[in-house]
């Protein structure tokens, strides 16, 4: 299993999570090149970061998704929006 512990790093009295520096195509990520946003998970921690390349659209997880990762989201749109949904509500 991949180590999914979270990097937390203390600046100016606040908890700061490490970015990822590239996208998994090589893509560095920084200021206007990547959208920054969260996945709501049921794996126990709660949430992911996504970062999101605008160059090639690849989206990098932070902490990377486990096996045990599901959508936590109430309505589902992340897997409906991936083609992952059971088809109930989508059009």
């Amino acid at each position: 299993m991949m180590n999914r512990r979270r990097r937390l790093h203390l600046m100016n009295g606040v908890w700061h999570e490490e970015a990822p520096a590239t996208c998994s195509n090589g893509h560095v990520l920084q200021a206007r090149s990547v959208l920054v946003g969260a996945r709501s998970c049921s794996c126990g921690i709660g949430h992911h970061r996504t970062h999101h390349c605008r160059t090639c659209g690849d989206t990098v997880f932070t902490p990377a998704l486990g096996e045990e990762c599901r959508d936590g989201s109430f309505d589902g749109r992340a897997n409906r929006a991936r083609g992952e949904g059971s088809g109930a509500g989508q059009q």
